[in-house]
């Protein structure tokens, strides 16, 4: 019988451990459109990076973009002749 215990604390603290990572490393897919303010034509390539890394995309020749980044996290935008956001 307390052998039976034993293999049943070790599977919960298992999938306690499972579930836990599960939380730690969502993902979010981003996706959306690049445009200049004022007369509102794409931007192609664009840089787009998870603020903090090296991890990023870059926009299309219609400014579209998808990266897929942790919950939580900073995007930023950044272009030749454009204020950094």
């Amino acid at each position: 019988m307390k052998q039976g215990y034993t293999i049943l604390k070790m599977q919960v603290l298992f999938l306690f451990l499972l579930i836990s990572y599960g939380a730690y490393s969502q993902q979010v897919d981003v996706a959306g459109k690049v445009t200049d303010s004022g007369d509102g034509s794409p931007l192609p390539g664009v840089s787009i990076f998870i603020k903090g890394t090296t991890d990023g995309t870059v926009t299309d020749v219609m400014g579209n973009y998808s990266i897929s980044v942790p919950t939580s996290s900073i995007l930023v935008f950044s272009y030749i002749g454009y204020e950094t956001q």
